[in-house]
């Protein structure tokens, strides 16, 4: 379940990052394509793995939640990936806006899953910076 979970969180930054390099023009379109479809290509063996798993038998009530929670993570994940293709080809707003959800979505399931939210108490917050 947790590389399961971590190869979700990779591909979320790994599209994040797409997004953002073609934001800066650092690569040609083409390449940036080629390399968003080896990124989202991927999902489709995790979630049939996923499905494998899910139909164990003997499993309990929190795995079984997991293992649907990683599978909605990755069709985020997919469309987020999807959308963002489609708004690099048409520039149509629409596209983009359903980027920007799937991306949200998708960070909140990783965010709850993964437990990447910081713990209130755990550690102090962060004095300001003082200036000299």
């Amino acid at each position: 379940g947790l590389l399961a979970g971590l190869q979700l969180y990779q591909t979320y930054l790994n599209i994040g990052l797409l997004a953002d390099a073609r934001a800066e023009g650092l690569y040609e379109a083409s390449e940036l394509a080629q390399l968003l479809g080896s990124v989202i290509v991927p999902l489709d063996t995790v979630d049939k793995q996923l499905e494998k798993v899910a139909a164990l038998k003997g499993m309990n009530k929190e795995d079984a939640a997991a293992v649907t929670r990683m599978r909605k993570i990755a069709g985020h994940l997919k469309q987020q990936g999807k959308s963002l293709q489609e708004f690099w080809d048409s520039g149509v707003a629409d596209h983009g806006k359903r980027y920007e959800d799937a991306r949200q979505a998708a960070w909140k399931e990783l965010e709850d899953l993964l437990e990447l939210a910081p713990k209130k108490g755990i550690a102090p917050e962060p004095k300001p910076v003082e200036k000299p």
